[in-house]
């Protein structure tokens, strides 16, 4: 069998080894994954309808250590997130690497016939290549089908999800699941959390499988 300090990168993504990404942040340091972690989103407002508190991944600071830093690298630490980026990081991985902004109100049609199209809807950029974007959506899928992402899993659709246990110093973890479906030809993204619920796979990633198949089932419904 294999042992946790020799997992492959793929291994260690689908069993969600936090002594292999805690080491990895070690060797990439701060200004690496505070780079991409702002190209992902964090400490940037999101254009969106209503108010959504900005996403915060700590800089460097007096108190700065790498105990601190190996925490920061698993969402740990002085980490914060909300479940709007989180779903957003999974249609970027959807996208091959692309982001497109979200909104509630698609358009808007007055009595008189006049359109008013959300303005919204035009912001579009590249995070990571379609390459990397790729990879990742492999390694998701390896989470559902072989990880710690088993609950998500189903029958005829391949979902590609990443499960998360944030701990939680007031209480019992919160229970993280985001991921998309089909795999290899997305038309859902989506983020869980339950807060205080415990194990991302035993929690949150069953109820995103639920959601994921009502959405495909009203839409074979049209």
């Amino acid at each position: 069998s294999i042992k946790p300090g020799e997992y492959s990168l793929k291994e260690a993504f689908a069993v969600s080894s936090n002594a292999i990404f805690a080491g990895l942040g070690l060797r990439l340091g701060r200004d690496k994954l505070l780079k991409i972690a702002g190209d992902f989103g964090f400490n940037s407002k999101i254009p969106f309808e209503m108010y959504v508190k900005k996403s915060q991944f700590p800089g460097h600071s007096l108190m700065d250590s790498d105990v601190q830093l190996a925490e920061d690298s698993i969402g740990q630490g002085k980490v914060l997130t909300t479940p709007l980026l989180m779903a957003s990081i999974a249609q970027i991985i959807a996208n091959h690497g692309v982001y497109h902004s979200p909104y509630i109100i698609d358009k808007v049609k007055t009595p008189l016939g006049q359109v008013k199209v959300n303005n919204l809807r035009t912001v579009r950029k590249t995070v990571i290549s379609p390459q990397t974007a790729d990879i990742v959506r492999d390694y998701m899928v390896e989470v559902v089908e072989k990880g710690t992402g088993k609950a998500a899993r189903m029958k005829d659709i391949k979902v590609a999800g990443k499960t998360g246990t944030a701990e939680n110093p007031h209480g019992e973890p919160h229970s993280w699941f985001i991921g998309f479906a089909p795999a290899q030809d997305p038309a859902i993204a989506i983020a869980v959390i339950v807060e205080n619920g415990g194990s991302g796979g035993k929690v949150a990633a069953p109820i995103a499988r639920e959601i994921i198949e009502y959405y495909f089932k009203i839409r074979n419904r049209k």
